[in-house]
C-alpha cells in the first residue's frame, strides 16, 4: 500500500500469514489511513513491514465496529473501534488501541507505543 485512504464498504480481513507492506514512497510525512463499515481481522501470523519512511504513528485504521487481531499477528497503527478490540494470544499492535466497548487481551497479546526516529 502507498499513502492515502483506503475504504472498505464492509470488512478489512487479511488471510493467514500475509505480510502487508506499507511503503511511504520517502514522502516527508506519509498517513495510511484504513476505514472499514464493519471489521478488521488480522488472521494468525499477519504481519506489517514498513518502509521508504512509513511510520506506525501515521496508520489510521477506523473501523464501524471491531477489531481482531489473530494469534502471533502483529498490526502497526492506531485503532479506533465503534465497539471492541479483541488481541489473540502473541499478537501485538505497535500503536494506542480506542474502543468504546472492551479491549480484550487473550494470552500474551500486547500494545507498545511506536518510537518516533530522532530528528535529523
Amino acid at each position: 500500500f502507498t499513502p492515502g485512504p483506503y475504504r472498505s464498504g464492509s470488512a478489512i480481513n487479511f488471510a493467514f500469514g500475509t505480510v502487508v507492506t506499507l511503503d511511504g514512497q520517502n514522502e516527508a510525512n506519509p498517513t495510511f489511513l484504513f476505514q472499514a463499515l464493519s471489521t478488521l481481522v488480522t488472521a494468525a501470523g499477519t504481519s506489517f513491514v514498513l518502509i521508504n519512511g512509513a511510520r506506525a504513528e501515521n496508520v489510521i485504521w477506523a473501523l464501524g465496529t471491531a477489531a481482531t487481531l489473530g494469534a502471533n499477528s502483529v498490526l502497526e497503527g492506531s485503532i479506533l473501534a465503534g465497539s471492541a478490540i479483541t488481541f489473540g494470544t502473541g499478537s501485538e499492535l505497535r500503536g494506542c488501541a480506542l474502543a468504546q466497548t472492551a479491549i480484550t487481551f487473550e494470552s500474551a497479546g500486547s500494545v507498545a507505543v511506536p518510537q518516533s526516529p530522532a530528528p535529523a
